[in-house]
């Protein structure tokens, strides 16, 4: 099941396509788009590396690893400044993302606010 739901997340942002400036952007939506779809099983992912068994541990690394692969190659087409720092924090940005969603703290979502005028 881990490897069903870290496979629909890869290939969720394996399609992702956009400028430099858009990239992230739509990144995030498809994020959003497969929590919305599978949210268990995102979530499950997303939690795996609290796993303390050392096999399980190493396999949930190498999803880890292999998501950030692929975002960092999105990125890369997408020509993005530092792909590889820029999937990092992409990627940290969707772990805080799921913390704020299981503990349901939407007052947490305030970067996501439109800016006032």
């Amino acid at each position: 099941m881990l490897d069903r739901a870290a496979a629909r997340i890869e290939e969720a942002f394996s399609h992702v396509e956009g400028s430099a400036d858009r990239i992230v952007k739509n990144m995030g939506h498809s994020f959003q788009a497969i929590m919305a779809a599978h949210r268990d099983e995102v979530l499950m992912v997303m939690q795996a590396y609290t796993i303390a068994e050392p096999p399980i541990r190493e396999h949930v690394k190498d999803i880890y690893r292999s998501i950030h692969r692929t975002i960092e190659a999105r990125f890369r087409e997408a020509d993005v400044h530092h792909a590889e720092e820029e999937a990092a924090k992409f990627m940290a940005t969707g772990q805080f993302l799921v913390v704020i969603e299981v503990l349901d703290m939407p007052e947490m979502y305030l970067f996501k606010r439109e800016p006032e005028k």
